[in-house]
């Protein structure tokens, strides 16, 4: 189950070359850097400029979906609105997105309703500055009375971001790459729904977990910027055709 722009060719491949944005303006700046953002039904795609992913260290892009809720910092970064993720770029192996321990989707499943994984402190906690892992259930725990073992819950982190090229036409084609780099430029696409948007056409996004459940609430937009670690980011509103 996925949303699918159902298009023969998408808005934008994530391969590192920045042909697809030569007619976009910045979202954000910070520094040098410069934070490009665009969408399609099936992804959000965000473009860096003037950041050399091999030699400038760890880069940040704080995301704010829902008010009321999300963290104004994480370690010594800190925001200007409320972040309810974070994509944490920091090298080819070990870059991932994030989620506001709050609006932890897994952690509500499966620790808060199914007690099948323990319980978070910073879960019933608003701007905690704590970020999390996004993780996806793979296995519940079974009893096999026959062979008299148990198989232990599993699960698999779906926010890890996987580096390659998303390029149909290229020669080292992968169609699971999450992020590129060439030269100076860095970029990235995030499936809608680990932005927890439970219906992006309509800019329906899940609602605060502790009050409503896993219910969609209508929101206005959302906004992102750009740092390096322990800088201040400015979060830019994402334009949303509905």
């Amino acid at each position: 189950l996925a949303f699918d722009s159902g298009q023969s060719k998408s808005i934008c491949y994530v391969d590192g070359n920045t042909d697809d944005w030569v007619e976009q303006t910045p979202l954000a700046t910070n520094g040098k850097l410069e934070l490009y953002v665009k969408s399609d039904e099936t992804y959000v795609y965000f473009m860096i400029k003037n950041y050399r992913l091999d030699a400038d260290g760890p880069l940040l892009i704080p995301i704010d979906t829902v008010p009321n809720q999300g963290s104004l910092f994480y370690g010594k970064t800190t925001f200007d609105r409320n972040a309810d993720f974070v994509i944490s770029v920091d090298g080819r192996d070990h870059s991932r997105i994030l989620v506001d321990a709050y609006y932890d989707s897994f952690q509500y499943i499966y620790g808060e309703n199914l007690s099948m994984i323990p319980k978070t402190k910073n879960f019933y906690s608003k701007d905690s500055g704590e970020f999390v892992p996004m993780y996806l259930c793979t296995n519940k725990e079974l009893d096999l009375p026959q062979d008299k073992t148990k198989v232990p819950f599993q699960k698999y982190e779906t926010g890890a971001l996987l580096y390659g090229d998303a390029d149909p036409e290229s020669s080292g084609y992968n169609s699971l790459s999450d992020f590129c780099a060439k030269d100076d430029a860095l970029e990235i696409r995030i499936p809608w729904q680990l932005l927890n948007m439970m219906d992006p056409s309509t800019l329906s996004a899940m609602d605060d977990l502790h009050i409503n459940g896993i219910q969609p609430t209508k929101i206005q937009g959302i906004y992102a910027g750009v740092g390096l670690n322990s800088t201040q980011s400015a979060l830019g509103k994402i334009a949303m055709n509905q």
